[in-house]
């Protein structure tokens, strides 16, 4: 999957992040899917770890290789995702917010630090509701 088939929204700070971060959302969670791997309201400890799947051993040869390639096909897929999700997230976010996520070469770190960053707070959230509402007014 290519990342210029998704339409981009440009992260624009918090005013803009619940769209900027549903779309991330929707692209990680396109087949093969790899949302869990990546969900920044996840610590490190409670995110899944996306691992090289263990070679399977069975008495009949065949059957064994075709469920050694589908493992690797399907690990493959998603390092792919992720990989288009990284560059999607590089891509959205402008040159001078990088520095938020420089440390961070993953897909799941650069959404986290970039979460802490600029996803509102409950009282941000009323105030832009407020704001939004006022200028409808």
């Amino acid at each position: 999957m290519s990342t210029e088939n998704w339409p981009s929204v440009r992260l624009q700070g918090s005013s803009n992040w619940d769209t900027w971060h549903a779309m991330i959302h929707r692209m990680a969670s396109q087949p093969p899917g790899v949302w869990a791997y990546i969900n920044p309201e996840l610590s490190e400890q409670e995110v899944t770890a996306l691992e090289r799947p263990e070679y399977v051993h069975d008495d009949d040869p065949n059957y064994a290789q075709h469920l050694n390639m589908s493992a690797l096909n399907a690990y493959d897929a998603r390092c792919t995702q992720l990989d288009n999700t990284r560059q999607q997230i590089e891509a959205t976010v402008p040159f001078q917010f990088h520095e938020v996520f420089s440390c961070d070469v993953a897909a799941y770190g650069m959404l986290r630090s970039l979460h802490k960053r600029f996803c509102p707070s409950q009282m941000e959230r009323k105030q832009l509701v407020r704001q939004r509402y006022e200028a409808i007014r």
